[in-house]
């Protein structure tokens, strides 16, 4: 599956959400996620502009959302390929189905590791910042 981001995900008073922003394969189970999160942060950037005339979070959206999108595609495409390549030699080759291997048990050996795959997995606080 294709992946792509749009950038920057405005366009003068037009904001991108979503699929609209960004396709991220879905091995990681992180479209929903950058979806709502791209929604959240607009929604309230929308609010504390219209409501207090304060338009920073609009000028931050577009960054804040990019980081958390482009953090997603790599775990995302990292992921797709160890899990992928670790089983198959005729699609990998002999050496990177070796690197597939090496990843992935060190998920089960590093517990820093494992740690960092279940926050990527399970996904992060939205923040403005």
């Amino acid at each position: 599956m294709r992946s792509f981001v749009a950038e920057p995900m405005t366009y003068g008073k037009m904001f991108l959400v979503g699929d609209a922003a960004h396709i991220i394969t879905p091995m990681g189970a992180k479209g929903m996620n950058l979806a709502v999160a791209d929604a959240y942060l607009l929604a309230r950037a929308i609010v504390a502009a219209e409501r207090d005339g304060d338009v920073s979070g609009l000028a931050a959206y577009s960054p804040a959302c990019l980081r958390r999108t482009w953090d997603y595609q790599e775990f995302s495409r990292w992921y797709a390929e160890m899990v992928h390549e670790a089983g198959d030699d005729s699609q990998a080759g002999a050496f990177r189905r070796k690197l597939a291997l090496a990843r992935l048990d060190r998920l089960f050996s590093s517990p820093a590791a494992a740690a960092a795959f279940a926050d990527l997995m399970a996904g992060t606080e939205v923040t403005l910042g």
